[in-house]
């Protein structure tokens, strides 16, 4: 709705829905906005230097150094150095660096938040004075979204207890569902290649079908009605946690009143997991009268859905708001962040064809010329050190350039080299260039892609460290890595027996568009 057309409303249509929505986030915004800088005027403490966004010059006396007043209503108050950020991260993050050095402030996203470099990484992930979850409850509330502020459920230790120590009887399944979502998304008998131009939906839908077998069994995890539920919850979800829309970069603070109101007075998160229950509920219903019945005989099914079961005493009701909470997070974690990254393995399987024949001559050595699907165990893919490679280095040149926030929480001000000091409250990011494209740490050259890089190295694709922290580090590892590993692992190892994939003719090779799968022995 434009001014334009504001002023034009007739009374009537003034207290139509739109127009009261638009009036109260605008006003929300303008009350959140002056409670967000008034967080600022008062702080005494030496600041890092603060990134000068293009819309107001700073100025600064000659030889003075760059310290930083209490903030004060620029020209553009709420979007600060956000488009230049969004435009090239890479380059803004590399510039800023290159200014101010290895600490430094920037006004992103609606409010003000620290950089640091790779120096900090321990700091920030081990001491418990920083907390993830906090900082991230300033865009959203993820508890409230996936539903587990209603349960007891804690998803770390929910994926480490019923995930994580089932991954070795997971892996022959995988294999054989990868295979079927192939057949399904690409072909089963392709005879000449085949232009896919959405291959992150085809990945989506591959990995939902391979992922949900595990966790919920054959029955739900290829029914047709909920395999779209699992994709659309992942993406809906995913949505706002990437920040997909306008609303969501540039306005944090509104959105994530728009979407308290949308998780809490018509959530959607409600209506999926109603879907789940009903299709899921008569399977627990006798999965449970038979282990009642036949005890130790009863042969328990291989997925998460067993593993939960397990834990619910016998004379016991399952709680079902718990149990589809259960298989939200489970789909979302393992959905939406699999996909991310089994995405750039596919495209770099297109952009460095030079790699693809040693992948191939090891695959050959460790499963065999015509390995069967669901043959494959873990100890064979932990014996594919190159793709483990492969993967590790798609990993790694795959973040973004600032990343994974926290908030200083548990004491009053962290001090950093040069006498600064982030007072509590403030957000912290890492500098993921630097910490990615650091010789020191990642070797020579680290601005090329090597798929050989970690080759003969203990840095395996599932190892985390201040040099690694795709999957978190310390007590926010993710506990899922390890399945999440090995799934892309069997993903790019099917593609690599099944297919040849190539950007189209005349196509500039990038991280997205159309790609061509030409079966093994055809010319894409």
């Amino acid at each position: 709705m434009t001014i334009v057309e504001f002023l034009n409303l007739s009374s009537a249509d003034l207290l139509s829905r739109e127009t009261l929505s638009v009036l109260l986030l605008s006003t929300i915004s303008l009350i959140v906005l002056a409670l967000g800088l008034n967080d600022h005027r008062g702080s005494r403490a030496k600041l890092p230097p603060l990134v000068k966004y293009k819309a107001r010059p700073p100025r600064v006396a000659p030889g003075a150094q760059m310290l930083i007043p209490p903030l004060s209503i620029a020209q553009w108050p709420i979007l600060g150095s956000t488009f230049d950020f969004l435009k090239d991260q890479a380059g803004f993050t590399c510039a800023a660096y290159e200014k101010y050095g290895s600490v430094f402030r920037v006004y992103i996203r609606g409010h003000v938040q620290a950089v640091v470099g790779k120096e900090h990484v321990r700091d920030i992930f081990l001491n418990p004075a920083f907390n993830f979850e906090e900082a991230v409850k300033d865009e959203y509330n993820l508890a409230e979204m996936i539903g587990t502020a209603q349960t007891r459920l804690e998803p770390h230790r929910l994926l480490a207890a019923i995930l994580t120590p089932h991954v070795a009887r997971f892996v022959p399944i995988l294999s054989g569902v990868l295979t079927r979502g192939f057949d399904v998304g690409v072909g089963a008998d392709l005879a000449a290649p085949r232009r896919v131009d959405n291959p992150p939906a085809l990945v989506m839908d591959v990995l939902a079908r391979a992922t949900t077998v595990c966790f919920f069994g054959e029955e739900l995890g290829t029914n047709a009605e909920l395999i779209p539920v699992y994709q659309d919850f992942a993406s809906s979800i995913g949505h706002f946690v990437a920040r997909k829309s306008p609303m969501l970069a540039l306005l944090p603070r509104v959105a994530k009143f728009w979407i308290w109101v949308k998780f809490n007075f018509y959530s959607p998160t409600a209506a999926y997991r109603e879907t789940l229950l009903k299709h899921a509920m008569p399977i627990v219903h006798e999965r449970r009268r038979q282990m009642a019945e036949l005890g130790e005989e009863y042969e328990r099914p291989v997925d998460s859905l067993q593993a939960y079961l397990n834990t619910v005493p016998p004379d016991e009701p399952v709680d079902e708001m718990e149990l589809g909470t259960i298989m939200l997070v489970l789909i979302f974690f393992s959905i939406h962040t699999t996909t991310k990254r089994a995405i750039v393995c596919l495209y770099n399987l297109a952009k460095y064809p030079q790699f693809i024949e040693a992948l191939l001559e090891e695959q050959e050595d460790v499963l065999g010329r015509d390995w069967a699907d669901g043959s494959v165990g873990l100890d064979q893919l932990q014996r594919l050190v190159k793709l483990d490679s492969f993967i590790r280095e798609c990993l790694r040149t795959s973040n973004r350039s600032i990343a994974l926030p926290h908030k200083i929480v548990g004491m009053d001000g962290w001090e950093l080299p040069g006498g600064y000091v982030l007072p509590k409250g403030t957000v912290v990011n890492i500098n993921a260039e630097d910490l990615y494209y650091a010789p020191e740490l990642q070797g020579p050259n680290p601005r090329e892609f090597n798929a050989w890089r970690f080759v003969g190295t203990d840095k395996v694709a599932s190892r985390i460290g201040p040099d690694m922290i795709v999957f978190g580090l310390g007590r926010h590892a993710c506990p899922g890595r390890f399945f999440a590993v090995h799934e892309l692992k069997l993903f790019v190892s099917l593609i690599l027996k099944r297919y040849r994939v190539s950007f189209p003719p005349g196509a500039k090779p990038g991280d997205s568009g159309p790609l061509v799968f030409a079966p093994v022995g055809a010319a894409p």
